[in-house]
């Protein structure tokens, strides 16, 4: 039944996102181009399956673009004038850039609560990509659907690159905007990353998360204000340049942090250096067991990794008490 439950889910995603390609094919792809690339980055770092990435995609596409849309007809019937003066630059930037996190908060109680264990840091990084991007694929396709030469606009990208391939493709655009994608990517991997940074700064980590999410959330209110009146006032951050930066900065640095701690209980594990030895040996054809396909073999190869990083996290957060030696007695 469950496995049923699965390919619907995934059908019924399949299926929206081929009505959003076909509307605005180009924004789409972006966003997907997008979080693979996040998926292939973090992909020996994380404890998470991809497919939990899935479902914050899933959840920011459907949910949370409902609730934002709903919360704009909240303000539109309070009075409240939604496409100019605070309300656009200050508080529509402060409830989009909330609700965001919530596929992010849902998912990491409910694998908590089902695998007893906390997300790391690279987790947190690919969930809040993967909502963010979903409420991006949203809002995008629709102003491209309402006014076709948005598409013009948002081929307009910046940030770091690869010849033609930009590593935050979100940032696009004039208004100076690094995208929902990153924003939230930025936001709940300031989280995990002042996690891992606990033991050095103690009961300031807090520290970074706030800082993240007060950039981004002064950026996106600056991107609106430029958006909706054009005041140079509101390239006080550079229009947005530099966070396309921070966040490829933010990534590696998780990643690397990740690793390294991947990489110790790796090798004070022996059991899990069998078990990693074993799967990688049955993918390569080397050894039995030899599943039936190679598919199998990479999805058993990529449990055992997650294994070793979940396995890795938790030891960070419950390391194992001193061992006390016995005092010697006092000879008379």
């Amino acid at each position: 039944m469950r496995d049923i439950v699965r390919i619907a889910a995934l059908g019924l995603l399949t299926g929206t996102l081929l009505v959003l390609a076909f509307h605005a094919p180009g924004p789409v792809f972006r966003e997907i181009q997008f979080v693979l690339g996040i998926v292939l980055v973090t992909a020996v770092t994380r404890s998470m399956a991809g497919g939990t990435g899935i479902s914050a995609l899933s959840l920011g596409i459907g949910p949370v673009a409902f609730l934002v849309i709903g919360a704009g007809h909240v303000m539109t019937a309070a009075g409240l004038d939604t496409a100019s003066g605070i309300t656009h630059w200050g508080l529509i930037p402060l409830i989009e850039e909330a609700l965001k996190l919530l596929p992010v908060g849902i998912l990491i109680w409910l694998h908590r609560r089902r695998e007893r264990v906390t997300p790391n840091p690279s987790d947190l990084l690919m969930l809040g990509c993967f909502a963010g991007a979903g409420f991006a694929l949203t809002e995008n396709v629709t102003l491209v659907y309402n006014n076709a030469a948005v598409a013009r606009d948002m081929a307009l990208q910046y940030g770091p690159n690869l010849g033609a391939l930009h590593l935050v493709p979100g940032a696009w655009g004039v208004a100076g905007y690094v995208g929902h994608a990153a924003s939230t990517g930025f936001i709940a991997g300031g989280y995990g990353l002042g996690l891992a940074l606990r033991d050095r700064l103690h009961t300031r980590w807090w520290i970074v998360p706030v800082a993240c999410a007060g950039w981004i959330l002064l950026e996106h209110m600056l991107a609106n204000y430029y958006a909706g009146g054009g005041s140079r006032r509101a390239l006080l951050l550079g229009n947005g340049r530099l966070t396309p930066w921070l966040f490829v900065l933010l990534a590696m640095t998780i990643v690397a942090l990740d690793y390294r701690r991947h990489r110790a209980t790796f090798a004070q594990s022996a059991r899990l250096r069998r078990r990693v030895r074993m799967t990688r040996a049955a993918l390569a054809r080397k050894a039995p067991p030899v599943p039936r396909s190679r598919l199998n073999a990479l999805r058993m190869f990529m449990s055992q990794l997650r294994l070793v990083n979940a396995t890795a996290w938790f030891m960070r957060n419950h390391p194992a008490p001193p061992i006390r030696r016995p005092r010697q007695a006092r000879t008379p």
